[in-house]
């Protein structure tokens, strides 16, 4: 009898552990792939997720058609919620990531794309809904200098990553 029951036993306890255990795959969270567009405006080539707006030009209005700059928005009403894409000189473009840094003490970041590795400066907006991630960063890629301006993402968001790492020359 003794027998019996420790074998039930052993069966029920290998059966509880096989159920407790499964593939590497199923234990780790799969990333999905963001979906949404490539847009190429002027000199710049981006993948746009869906539920943004995106638009070709400055994102101050004053140049709607200055192919060097383009930007995306979830809601084309918020002040600060955007990602602004800037295609411009490298120095110039360190020089506008120092000024934000300076104006802002901001500290210095880092951000892995896939296309390599991103620098710049992150710091904390104090909107009035609370604080917002706000920062500029830039790469060079294959001979073009990007700057990317951004206000309401965190530098190491799905939605940045998926924009940092699509960015390329549209010439």
């Amino acid at each position: 009898m003794k027998k019996i029951l420790a074998l039930i036993l052993s069966v029920i306890l290998a059966v509880a552990f096989a159920g407790c255990g499964g593939s590497k795959e199923t234990k780790e969270k799969k990333e999905e792939k963001m979906k949404g567009t490539t847009e190429n405006w002027g000199e710049i080539s981006v993948f746009v997720p869906d539920g943004f707006e995106f638009k070709g030009g400055s994102i101050t209005g004053v140049d709607d058609t200055d192919e060097k700059q383009c930007y995306m928005k979830k809601d084309p009403t918020a002040m600060f919620e955007y990602i602004w894409i800037v295609v411009n000189e490298e120095e110039a473009v360190k020089n506008n990531i120092a000024m934000t840094k300076s104006v802002n003490s901001a500290e210095d970041i880092t951000v892995s794309a896939d296309n390599g590795e991103w620098t710049g400066c992150h710091y904390l907006y104090a909107g009035a809904t609370g604080d917002v991630d706000c920062g500029a960063i830039y790469a060079v890629i294959d001979g073009t200098a990007f700057q990317v301006n951004f206000a309401g993402y965190a530098p190491e968001s799905k939605e940045m990553k998926a924009v940092l790492s699509s960015l390329k020359s549209a010439k």
